[in-house]
């Protein structure tokens, strides 16, 4: 199976995942999302249950079990698949674990851990999303992953936006209070910034730039 694959799935995993890592705001049910912290009524799976009322009642942990076996699946492939340069292998290696500790100990402890204002779930999870890339060496997976986290993004700033406007903020969890109201950016600037990341990465995907000799694997293609 290609690496563009395991990357998206990787990526879908932690989408999953998320809703399920919050204790404190006692989520049970996808439905629960939509009057949870706003920072969670705005994410992915949130917006599904917002469209769809019969996933409304979907129990929460079934889909951090299942957001947890995307991951785990997804990592294996690019742990057996990839072929890194030691470097990036260490480095890979080092970014999942101390990631992985990081989030199974926040969540284990039901309070929210920070590292200065940042909330260590949300530098954890893109933390163990590049290492994983790293070991994958694979192009398309790192490609893939970036596309659905931008992506991911994009989505929650037009959710907000087209409930309540282009120029009201975003909820960011890594600033402020997580349940704040006004903290973020505008939910125009997003969708532009990470529009352009979206063509870096798309450019990226088709061309053999590679200044750091990260993408050594053609094992995925």
């Amino acid at each position: 199976m290609r690496g563009w694959v395991f990357g998206a799935v990787l990526g879908a995993g932690f989408m999953m995942l998320e809703p399920a890592l919050e204790r404190a705001a006692n989520i049970k049910t996808l439905g629960d999302l939509l009057n949870g912290p706003r920072y969670l009524a705005i994410c992915p799976t949130a917006e599904l249950a917002y469209l769809f009322k019969p996933l409304r009642a979907v129990p929460i942990h079934i889909i951090g079990i299942i957001g947890l076996a995307a991951i785990i699946v997804s990592t294996a492939a690019a742990i057996i698949n990839g072929r890194p340069k030691p470097i990036w292998k260490y480095t890979g290696y080092a970014l999942i674990t101390i990631s992985a500790i990081a989030i199974a100990g926040e969540y284990v402890s039901g309070e929210y851990w920070h590292i200065g204002p940042i909330q260590v779930r949300y530098a954890a999870m893109p933390a163990f999303c590049i290492g994983a890339a790293l070991l994958s060496s694979n192009r398309g997976y790192l490609c893939a992953l970036a596309i659905f986290g931008l992506l991911w993004d994009i989505s929650s700033a037009i959710f907000v936006g087209l409930k309540e406007g282009f120029t009201s903020r975003l909820p960011v969890p890594y600033w402020g209070r997580l349940d704040a109201t006004v903290s973020g950016p505008k939910a125009f600037v997003p969708i532009i910034v990470d529009s352009a990341g979206l063509i870096f990465f798309i450019w990226l995907w088709r061309t053999k730039f590679d200044p750091l000799h990260i993408f050594n694997s053609q094992k995925f293609d």
